[in-house]
């Protein structure tokens, strides 16, 4: 290095000392350029290659046409520019490389002595070029070009290895485009011959053999066979071992070598491949400048390592590190980069891997749109063509299952047909092809029940298996999806046969799949199904019992998919209740387990509550199981569990750490730091996050939310292990939930088709009662929620405003409210003994009810024909969507100035007048009188940040305006305020200490999504979640007059003496509600019914 340092240091000064125009001083020109070519060479600094051309465009440019020197120099001058795009990958570079080196060859006689090398190096550029654009045209004119080399090449030239070692990689390079076999066993017998002709320490010999590793890795892809695939490694790690570290080919040996080590782990499955090679790509990428052109297929093959460990061991951090690198990948390719179809595809296969395992549809849509745009950059006739097909058929599959849209499945069986179609015979890759295809047909055959469908379908995973080695790691996924179209074709039909199939094949993919493999609690899941679906059919008892290990098996695995395990779980417990098991609630009780996992707090809210309406009854049953068991305090748990599964952990995140802060200070502060960040990501809705950022920011961010949700979940398990903290954030035993009842009786209803029921906690009585309510069913649940929406006319979207009721619109409410006293309310005040009607100091009771329970509501019920049989005659009301909300209202007077931010909008762009908002705050501010402060914020004022600043900075708040429930994306449910919608996502957001009342003037604010009936998605919870403790809302659209009548009495008895003190609540409203009855009508249902009092 000293030497070529030195030359160019005395060539720079032997041409300052020449004449400038001289043949001798181009000479120099031409030298001193060769110079700082062959440092680049050897350090790889850009600065030496660009001066290199500089130099050599000169010199060119000072050399007369004619010129016998004219010919050497373009040809310098090209590969200059060659070496350079090879860095940089501009066009520019290997355009002007092609026509630098074409003038050389077309200046050259077919006798010179450098007709060979000339034509070699243009040759080699088309195949650069052709790797930068993908054009057809480019690589046959450079094989073209080098045959011509090879036949004036003398058998004994020098050149004559590093001339096959390029045909193999052009013949290699034309393979991977068109797919031609005949074109791999060239490029393989031209590395073959190379090698023979080349000295084993020969500088070139490393290059032949990774050039030999690249065919045998292609020839192994294309025809399966393991033996090419080790001689494609044995190749590579020849080459690596024969190349110095710091030589700039080094990175790009090892990721080869990756590369195949990785084809190697999914052919045999052996866990030091994969590890080997995700360590190979990491070193290659340490190695490489950040700039190199070398960076974006280094990031690609990494991502694919991480993509298939994930798929073998279902690591998340796999899938995330997969798609971070995949999506540099992508911003480091050129929008006409050859390579960038490969590359949109493998991120889209990533994409719908990471959905398989959180189910998040974004995920999903992500997946088919890289697939599509990757699809459409191949050409027909590309190798490729037919797997970017494959991969594009399993997403719109994948789909069809998330939205039962019958033109994803008819698109999944097009794309895959084609695949399948377009596939040799001999392919490796057709198995795979032909199973989905099958998939395919069992889906469609299930919703269509046309029996050609299932009998496709079966044929085609037959023929699958027979396709691939009995030793493929693939196999036990083509054995369950066999198993799986058995399973669905015995379900309709009488005969046998199937569900021994069934069994056999499913029996052989749970076999054949390792421990700890993330698809076996699948398989076992499914064998599990359909040895009771043998059992059912046939009543074999030993069918039985293999149901109920493999069942069992499925939901205790520590690294299946939640789903899947959950699933499992669910299914177990509903045949070990059906035969009336022993170990029913535990089976109840894995399921529990798994609810945590499934619905996951590194997931958005969207998601979140996307999986709590899979859940479908199961809340309901568990808990109707365990009251069936004469275990009520299990019952009481697993109800309090099943309610507000999304709020609860909301609220866990803003614990208070007093325990933990007075003995582990330091792991307190770790942990609310985590749970403070955590608890701002995980309330995000997808929409939110969408409309404010880029692609790769919300991808980024998604991955830093399920970073920080696995952070704390460390802490938790981390805090467990301290003496006197192993329950620490556990859900609250029976017990301990007995404390809600602080103000009076709570009921706690729980529907079920099996039994209906209601638990009932008394103040100071460590005891649940129970409470049988025989004659209530889902069946009339359901048909009084039907009911009632069909009397309000509910809608999506209802504001603030009214409409009243037909005359038959109120024998029908009589009727619904008469329905709920006699199934629900009258048995329970029986059994509390409240037989006559209290009008002075009237107990307060509480209601937590379940499933469409919730929207009906309770305290209105009463015969309505007869006196003294109205709920509101023996009780005060409340709700609550939680007892935890109960045990944790210990409201404390706050110290600072006695506060209520009054919110008004009378006017609300794109929205109907509220004249009645003026008169409504002004009677806050009359009986606050100059006790209580009052901040009104109105009009243009009242913004949603000025709105929770206010909040923050008030103890109470009154909010009179419109508002909306938003039944298809409740999270987006709220308040219309003068610049928006202050979403209920938004107020659980912001951490609000010690509050007391908030009172919601508006519609619907107690009115929750129907599809989501136990989450309490309504804006009263959301401020029961930010911290107030007592809360009046709606149910539904209210009068503008009536309004200000139910505040005005509200607050004339809540600020009598002068201090906020929120308990009051429910009897103020009580006693105003009543006032409304006696001005309106007691019949005038749809007027006084929908005011509700919530909390303590």
């Amino acid at each position: 290095m000293d030497d070529l340092n030195k030359g160019i240091e005395l060539q720079t000064r032997a041409i300052g000392l020449s004449p400038q125009n001289g043949e001798e001083a181009h000479n120099q020109l031409n030298k001193l350029g060769m110079l700082y070519f062959r440092r680049f060479q050897r350090l790889g600094m850009l600065d030496d290659i660009s001066q290199a051309i500089m130099i050599q465009q000169q010199a060119v440019l000072n050399t007369p046409t004619g010129h016998n020197q004219l010919p050497s120099r373009l040809n310098n001058l090209g590969i200059s520019h060659k070496q350079r795009f090879q860095v940089l990958e501009q066009l520019e570079d290997i355009n002007q490389a092609i026509d630098c080196q074409a003038q050389a060859v077309s200046l050259t006689s077919e006798s010179h002595e450098d007709i060979i090398s000339r034509l070699n190096n243009l040759g080699i550029s088309y195949l650069s070029r052709y790797q930068r654009i993908g054009d057809l045209a480019d690589i046959n004119t450079a094989i073209g070009h080098l045959y011509k080399a090879f036949s004036l090449t003398p058998k004994v030239h020098s050149s004559l290895p590093g001339q096959l070692v390029n045909l193999g990689n052009l013949h290699l390079a034309r393979y991977q485009h068109l797919g031609e076999l005949d074109d791999l066993e060239r490029s393989i017998e031209r590395y073959s011959e190379a090698i023979s002709y080349t000295p084993i320490h020969h500088s070139g010999h490393p290059n032949q053999l990774n050039s030999l590793g690249a065919a045998y890795q292609s020839r192994f892809h294309y025809l399966g066979e393991v033996d090419d695939l080790n001689k494609s490694i044995e190749s590579y790690s020849q080459a690596v071992s024969l190349t110095e570290e710091g030589n700039t080919e080094f990175p790009s040996r090892l990721s080869n070598l990756g590369a195949a080590l990785l084809a190697r782990f999914e052919r045999l499955g052996q866990t030091i491949d994969i590890d080997h090679a995700i360590e190979c790509h990491m070193r290659a990428l340490y190695l490489s400048p950040t700039n190199h052109a070398g960076v974006p297929n280094m990031l690609n093959n990494l991502a694919i390592s991480h993509h298939t460990r994930f798929n073998h061991f279902g690591a998340l951090e796999d899938i995330e590190k997969a798609i971070e690198h995949q999506s540099r990948t992508i911003l480091l390719s050129p929008e006409d980069h050859a390579d960038l179809p490969g590359r949109l595809n493998n991120l889209g296969a990533l994409h719908a891997s990471r959905f398989e395992r959180l189910g998040e549809l974004m995920d999903l849509e992500n997946a088919i749109e890289y697939q599509m745009r990757a699809l459409s950059l191949t050409p027909s006739n590309h190798a490729d063509f037919p797997g970017r097909l494959a991969n594009l058929g399993n997403s719109h599959k994948s789909r069809f299952h998330e939205s039962g849209l019958v033109e994803d499945l008819e698109q999944a069986i097009k794309y895959l047909s084609r695949a399948v179609l377009l596939t040799p015979v001999n392919h490796a890759n057709l198995p795979d092809y032909v199973n989905n295809l099958g998939c395919a047909h069992k889906h469609r055959y299930e919703l269509y029940e046309r029996r050609e469908d299932i009998e496709y379908a079966i044929k085609y995973h037959t023929q699958a298996i027979s396709l691939i080695p009995q030793d493929h790691g693939s196999l036990p996924r083509i054995l369950a999806d066999t198993g799986s179209s058995y399973l669905t074709q015995f379900y309709r039909c009488t005969e046998r046969e199937p569900i021994e199939c069934a069994v056999k094949c499913l029996s052989q993919a749970v076999a054949l799949t390792p421990d700890g493999h993330p698809c076996l609690s699948s398989r076992l899941g499914q064998l599990g199904v359909s040895h009771w679906a043998k059992y059912e059919g046939l009543r074999d008892h030993q069918s039985l019992v293999k149901s109920l290990e493999s069942l069992g098996l499925a939901a205790r695995s520590l690294t299946g998919n939640p789903r899947d395990r959950f699933d499992a779980a669910s299914t177990l417990a509903k045949i070990s209740l059906s035969l009336g098991l022993p170990d029913t609630l535990n089976a109840y009780q894995t399921g529990m387990s798994i609810i945590p996992h499934l619905i996951w707090l590194g997931t958005n809210l969207s998601q979140r509550y996307e999986q709590v309406r899979r859940l479908g009854g199961f809340m309901a049953e568990a808990t109707a199981a365990a009251i069936s068991a004469q275990n009520l305090a299990l019952a009481l748990e697993w109800l309090e569990q099943g309610r507000s599964i999304v709020w609860n952990q909301m609220l866990q995140l803003r614990s208070p750490l007093d325990d933990l802060r007075a003995h582990y200070p330091e792991l307190a502060s770790k942990f609310e730091q985590v749970a403070r960040q955590l608890h701002s990501a995980s309330s995000q809705t997808l929409a939110s996050s969408i409309a404010q950022q880029d692609p790769l920011s919300i991808e980024m961010a998604a991955q830093h939310r399920r970073r920080l949700a696995t952070t704390y979940e460390g802490l938790v398990s981390e805090a467990r292990t301290i003496p006197g903290f192993e329950e620490f954030l556990r859900p609250k035993r029976g017990e301990q939930l007995m404390a809600a009842a602080q103000s009076g009786p709570v009921v706690i209803i729980n529907v079920h088709s099996s039994r209906c029921d209601a638990l009932i906690l008394k103040p100071s009585e460590c005891k649940i009662y129970h409470v049988p309510l025989q004659t209530l069913s889902p069946i009339k649940v359901n048909r009084m929620h039907d009911q009632l929406e069909n009397l309000l006319h509910f809608s999506n979207g209802s504001f603030r405003g009214w409409k009243s009721l037909h005359s038959t619109g109120i024998g029908d409410f009589k009727e619904l409210l008469h329905s709920l006293w006699v199934d629900i309310v009258k048995p329970v005040l029986d059994f509390l003994g409240y037989r006559e009607p209290i009008s002075v100091d009237t107990p307060r009771m509480t209601w937590c009810t379940t499933g469409r329970m919730s929207f009906l509501p309770l305290h209105a019920a009463g015969c309505y024909d007869h006196p003294n049989t109205r709920v509101f005659d023996y009780v005060i009301s409340s709700y609550t969507p939680t007892l935890s909300a109960l045990v944790a209202s210990s409201w404390v007077p706050s110290r600072s100035e006695a506060s209520i931010a009054a919110i008004g909008l009378e006017k609300t762009p794109g929205h109907s007048p509220l004249p009645g908002v003026r008169s409504e705050l002004a009677c806050i501010k009359e009986h606050a009188n100059k006790s209580v402060m009052v901040t009104q914020l109105v009009g243009p004022d009242a913004t949603r940040s000025a709105v929770l600043d206010a909040m923050e900075h008030h103890n109470w708040v009154h909010i009179a305006c419109h508002a909306a429930q938003k039944i298809d994306r409740p999270a987006e449910s709220g308040l219309f305020l003068f610049d928006g919608v202050l979403d209920i996502t938004s107020i659980a957001r912001r951490p609000l200490i010690n509050k007391g009342l908030a009172f919601l003037s508006a519609c619907q604010t107690a009115t929750g999504d129907t599809s989501l009936p136990d989450e309490a998605m309504t804006l009263a919870s959301a401020m029961l979640t930010a911290g107030y403790r007592s809360v009046v809302a709606t149910m539904w659209s209210i009068q503008d007059e009536d309004a200000t009548i139910i505040a005005d009495k509200v607050y004339s008895e809540l600020l009598r003496d002068k201090e906020l003190d929120p308990s009051g609540a429910a009897q103020a409203l009580h006693h105003a509600v009543g006032k409304l009855r006696e001005l309106v009508g007691i019949e005038d249902f749809a007027r006084w019914v929908p005011y509700v009092h919530i909390g303590i």
